[in-house]
């Protein structure tokens, strides 16, 4: 009996110290990540509002309408396979190299097909050739963010310092140069040029890192390409890559409606407030990254799903805590915010900012409910429930915004998220267990993160 109660207390004492470790690696990430979060959201704000006070409303809507338009393709180009990568190099479950191999080889193609749909999409709703100049040049991110794939291995080995360092280094030049250009005199694509210039030499970087100078990379790696993986990847990233069409179209159409429907002025108002908003967001997004891989860990070595259960449940309570600051924030300075940063030209959109505010909390709640559905293999739900609410975004956009503008594009965003995120959750047994996670996250905010 007492050799029973010992070993019980050191295995008790064991699952403790390691789960301390991880909870250092965690820590540790996501300082660097933050550092990247700070750094995008100091210098990106600051360039981004300087290049929307130099285009002003109308050209800053037509480089917006190019982005949105050709973001429809963004989930083609990736097959939305990047958790699915992260997963299993965190779990050990496949081959790294040849995760890699075929990740990379997968996002090369398809990413090319992206380019090219985005282009004829552009020509078939009756764009004019400069519109259709700026998708082309939007979508070209597509290609060079195939490399990025070798970022996923130091996302599963909880070594995202190196990531952080090769797209931070491609971030600050590109900024450079949009700088460069409004001192030169640049035009709207030009701009869109040194957009898609962070992902050339993001891209130029990681391959360095990687290959060359094989920083962080202590294992010994081949990385090549198996058709069997890649069947593998595509079968398991099917339902997946749908889904994200979805949400992808669910998260842009509405910029689309309005530039068809209503203006390029109006949808610069709108892009340069939800640009605002999408800065802020890199915070929840960048922290569901690093949780990504060690819920995925929990669900797979614990058998009673506590560790997996609490870990969510703080993930749901760190996002819960963001929204709380930032929504009063964003009413409260609102019209600061919009005066100071955005300038005279911009007038207006203040009121579009305050609303979408609430996509802030959306998303964040989005994030994590993913990650839920990805561990539980609620992959068909997602599909379902993503198509659902682009369906209904799509109509209340062309119901809403000719009568309301950019405010009604927000409306129907908000509404539309809010059904696919939570009402439908409510049919499926195991989307309830999600629902109760939010509720203990909200009556237990008293523990913190």
């Amino acid at each position: 009996m007492n050799w029973a109660l010992k070993f019980k207390g050191s295995f008790s004492k064991f699952l403790r110290l390691k789960e301390r470790r991880v909870l250092f690696n965690v820590i540790s990430n996501i300082n660097w990540l933050f550092v990247d979060s700070a750094l995008r959201i100091v210098v990106g704000t600051a360039v981004s509002i300087y290049v929307m006070r130099y285009l002003g409303p109308e050209k800053y809507g037509f480089l917006s309408y190019a982005v949105a338009l050709s973001s429809f393709f963004g989930p083609l180009a990736t097959l939305s396979s990047d958790s699915i990568v992260v997963r299993d190099m965190a779990s050990g479950s496949k081959n790294v190299g040849e995760l890699l191999g075929s990740s990379l080889f997968i996002r090369l193609g398809f990413s090319s097909l992206a380019v090219f749909l985005s282009v004829i999409t552009s020509f078939i709703i009756g764009d004019n050739i400069f519109s259709i100049s700026l998708v082309f040049i939007s979508s070209l991110s597509f290609f060079f963010q195939s490399f990025y794939t070798l970022g996923l291995y130091y996302q599963a080995r909880l070594l995202n310092k190196f990531f952080v360092l090769a797209t931070g280094v491609a971030f600050l030049i590109s900024s450079s140069l949009r700088i460069l250009l409004i001192f030169i005199g640049g035009d709207v694509i030009h701009f869109a040029l040194a957009r898609t210039s962070e992902f050339l030499f993001g891209a130029i970087l990681l391959v360095l890192m990687f290959f060359i100078l094989r920083l962080g990379v202590s294992e010994k790696i081949t990385v090549n390409f198996s058709p069997h993986v890649s069947r593998y990847l595509i079968s398991e990233s099917f339902l997946l890559f749908f889904t994200s069409v979805f949400i992808a179209f669910q998260a842009q159409v509405d910029q689309v409606i309005i530039k068809k429907l209503v203006g390029e002025r109006e949808l610069g108002l709108y892009s340069a407030s939800l640009r605002i908003i999408e800065f802020f967001t890199l915070i929840p997004v960048i922290l569901t990254q690093v949780a990504l891989p060690v819920i995925s860990q929990a669900k797979g070595e614990e058998e009673t799903g506590k560790i997996y259960q609490d870990r969510l449940i703080k993930t749901y309570r760190s996002v819960i805590i963001l929204s709380g600051l930032f929504v009063p924030f964003i009413f409260l300075f609102a019209d600061t915010l919009v005066s100071v940063l955005l300038g005279n030209k911009f007038v207006g959109s203040e009121n579009i900012l305050i609303l979408l505010s609430f996509r802030f909390v959306l998303t964040s709640f989005g994030l994590v409910r993913g990650i839920f559905i990805l561990n539980e293999g609620l992959l068909m739900f997602y599909f379902v429930s993503s198509f659902l609410g682009a369906c209904l975004n799509l109509f209340l956009n062309l119901l809403l915004v000719p009568k309301f503008g950019a405010r009604g594009a927000v409306f129907s965003s908000l509404l539309s998220f809010s059904v696919t995120l939570f009402i439908i959750d409510l049919f499926h047994p195991k989307m309830r267990r999600n629902i109760k996670n939010i509720f203990i996250a909200l009556i237990t905010l008293y523990k913190g993160i």
